[in-house]
């Protein structure tokens, strides 16, 4: 006899039959054996409504309903506890649902007696439309009501429900293989966790993902997993998910990218799925991905340290292993920018050979962080001595050759950053058989930067001019002190008066500077502009200077105003300073102390050009 024959008991409606029959020819055997309290022998639906919810007839069940103006008749349910909303959603009539929804909002949280919300038989039937649109409208009525932040909960809380075998609206799409619907509940903002709950047979959808071959899905959802610490506590109580990934394929089966599943899973971070494998085929650690490149590469290029560190504790030598270009995992994080494995493998007690090894193009992981504008892994590797700055490539090009097209053109604020950290760590440039060391180095690409310096230049001398003129306080008209400023003698109008003077003589000389450079002369637009900098950030300066203590003189009569202008004041001249420091780095020092002094503001850059440009 058949198992879903048993599981009925004998004697329901022709409906529940129906079912049965249904869910026996879709394959679908529950765990859990039903009983004939289960499905309410008193409940029971209104022909005619009934009938309209399993025909999708808008027009018979508002007939049905129109006596009806408390709608209790939606209220009805089947032998099996499906409202209307459930037999419109298992169906996939779309618009039924609707006008459903809109008369009975709370039916989108209503259960069947196998604690079914009418989202998990629209995901299992893959009527995407109806999902899309039973949460839509669930927020959009819960809206016009002032509802908004219950809603949203209910609305998860529906996302993330369980029937009685324990599967989520998740696990049902990806059951039933409705990849449409299973992306889009899991890209539903807060419901990414639901892809790691487990069913009562210990599945969640990823595992399901996995075992089905859906694998832009299963990718997506160990993305997630790959981050998110819960998720991963999570999955530690279902099946193994590794296991099932490898074992219901052919194990050395790459995927589209042609990775295999060792690579896989370093490229996504995914530690106990790298070490399981590591554990189990130990082989896959030396096994090439098709493009060439090896598991542990992977795992490099995507700064993984984790990963990497699993790979190196168990296989010392795999720190060797090059890919098709002859690259170490050095080579690859520092072409990458991954500042974590880089310096983990500055720190690591290993010989130096890696350190300064060359590619197939003789390049070396510092003359690739060069080549790709890694301005902090540039910074890392010319902090370390043991780094040669001197080695040149294939090209005859050294690290600083190869930045040195930076320089006078304009370029991103990370260039710039490589091209100087070279420069502070003294790099030697080599005899290079074609470089440009004045490429669009011309007259055109320094203009933009000339005008607007004049015209701030020609502002500051104005404003500065202004307030010589008129001091703060007004003059003294008595006849002995006559045409005198009335606060001469107090200090901070002694600071005023030195700061507004040498913001002025100084934006002078910045525009009759910035003049000469007008004439053309790339070599003497060079020079003015060295001399122009430097007097451009000083007349900024003092002008925020005078600015505050002449402010402060003005109000100094109400002591917590005036020491809130100073301390508003000195705490902005301290942030100006800084920024005026990292705008303005010197391009090359001296004298290795100033390279420790000006350690912190390219530090501080870096980090303002890693987190924002």
């Amino acid at each position: 006899m058949d198992t879903m024959d048993t599981m009925v008991p004998c004697g329901l409606t022709d409906d529940i039959q129906m079912e049965a029959c249904r869910r026996r020819h879709l394959g679908i055997h529950d765990t859990y054996e039903y009983k004939a309290s289960d499905f309410g022998r008193s409940n029971s639906m209104e022909d005619a409504i009934y009938r309209a919810a399993i025909a999708g007839d808008i027009h018979g069940l508002t007939t049905a309903l129109q006596h009806d103006s408390q709608l209790n008749l939606l209220n009805q349910r089947t032998p099996r506890d499906d409202t209307t909303l459930h037999i419109a959603a298992r169906l996939g009539h779309h618009h039924l649902a609707e006008h459903i929804q809109s008369c009975c909002p709370d039916l989108f949280k209503s259960k069947n007696y196998n604690n079914d919300h009418p989202l998990h038989l629209a995901a299992t039937g893959g009527h995407l439309s109806v999902v899309q649109s039973l949460i839509t409208n669930a927020l959009r009525f819960a809206i016009s009501s002032g509802r908004e932040t219950k809603a949203e909960k209910d609305i998860l809380d529906v996302i993330k429900g369980q029937n009685r075998q324990g599967n989520t609206p998740l696990h049902m799409a990806v059951k039933d293989h409705q990849y449409e619907v299973a992306l889009f509940l899991f890209k539903r903002p807060g419901s990414q966790i639901t892809s790691c709950v487990p069913n009562l047979e210990k599945k969640s959808a990823l595992y399901m993902a996995a075992e089905a071959g859906h694998e832009e899905l299963f990718e997506l959802m160990m993305q997630f997993v790959a981050w998110n610490v819960d998720a991963q506590n999570m999955l530690k109580d279902g099946e193994p998910l590794l296991h099932v990934a490898i074992t219901t394929r052919n194990k050395d089966a790459p995927d589209r990218r042609g990775r295999k599943p060792l690579s896989y899973a370093a490229s996504i971070g995914y530690v106990d799925g790298v070490c399981y494998i590591l554990d189990t085929f130990v082989d896959y650690t030396y096994k090439r991905d098709g493009d060439g490149s090896y598991p542990i590469h992977e795992a490099s290029s995507q700064g993984h340290i984790e990963v990497v560190k699993e790979f190196l504790r168990r296989f010392p030598d795999s720190r060797e292993l090059l890919n098709k270009e002859g690259q170490n995992i050095l080579h690859v994080a520092a072409k990458s920018g991954k500042a974590n494995i880089v310096s983990y493998m500055l720190k690591a007690p290993e010989p130096e050979m890696p350190i300064n090894d060359t590619d197939e193009d003789g390049n070396t992981p510092l003359l690739l962080a060069t080549k790709n504008a890694r301005a902090e892994i540039v910074s890392i590797l010319t902090w370390d001595k043991r780094v040669r700055l001197e080695i040149k490539n294939g090209e005859g090009f050294t690290a600083l050759d190869a930045a040195l097209t930076y320089e006078g053109t304009t370029h991103s604020i990370h260039e710039r950053l490589t091209w100087i950290a070279l420069t502070y760590a003294s790099a030697p440039r080599g005899q290079p058989k074609t470089i440009k060391t004045e490429k669009n180095s011309t007259v055109e690409a320094y203009k933009d930067r000339i005008n607007t310096l004049l015209l701030v230049a020609t502002i500051i001398i104005t404003v500065t001019f202004a307030a010589g003129i008129t001091v703060p306080g007004g003059y003294d008209y008595s006849e002995t002190h006559k045409g005198m400023a009335l606060m001469v003698k107090k200090f901070a109008f002694q600071v005023f008066v030195i700061a507004n003077a040498v913001a002025m003589y100084s934006s002078i000389i910045l525009a009759v500077s910035l003049i000469w450079a007008q004439l053309g002369d790339l070599n003497l637009i060079r020079v003015s502009l060295k001399l122009a900098l430097p007097l451009f950030r000083g007349s900024l300066m003092m002008v925020a200077i005078s600015f505050m203590t002449g402010v402060y003189l003005v109000v100094s009569n109400l002591n917590w105003l005036s020491y809130l202008i100073l301390i508003m004041g000195l705490i902005f001249v301290l942030a100006l300073s800084t920024l005026l420091i990292l705008l303005f780095l010197p391009t090359s020092l001296n004298h290795r102390m100033l390279r420790y002094i000006f350690y912190y503001p390219f530090s501080l850059l870096l980090l303002i050009s890693k987190k924002w440009c």
